[in-house]
């Protein structure tokens, strides 16, 4: 592979040669400049390949056949982790979470026992 910024070095190749002179290089056709741009070029792309990453990642999910209704959602996700890992973290973020309101109604409960003045 050669290309122009490439075969122009800059170096001196007259080597007894009087008649030769030292070739000049632009900053435009620099090693150093096509190596730079080569290398935004690449990180624009994986960053577009991220997003690309999570349609695919989100539309193997969907094709996925559905699991019964008495298998646990948790064992799924840990099983398949590897296999869905941006999706896994926000199942982990999300299904861990209680999906009770006990709790608060507990508290509601004994807040207007105390404002009554009931006891027990």
């Amino acid at each position: 592979m050669t290309s122009p910024e490439v075969g122009s070095t800059g170096i001196d190749n007259s080597a007894g040669n009087s008649g030769s002179s030292t070739q000049s290089i632009e900053p435009s056709q620099s090693l150093w400049n096509t190596f730079d741009r080569s290398v935004a070029e690449s990180t624009s792309h994986r960053h577009r390949n991220t997003g690309t990453d999570c349609i695919i990642e989100v539309r193997r999910y969907f094709e996925e056949p559905n699991t019964s209704r008495s298998s646990n959602p948790l064992d799924w996700w840990k099983n398949n982790s590897s296999k869905y890992p941006r999706l896994h973290k926000v199942a982990s973020k999300y299904l861990g979470v209680p999906g009770s309101s006990v709790p608060s109604e507990r508290l509601f409960s004994k807040a207007g026992k105390l404002v009554r003045g009931e006891t027990g």
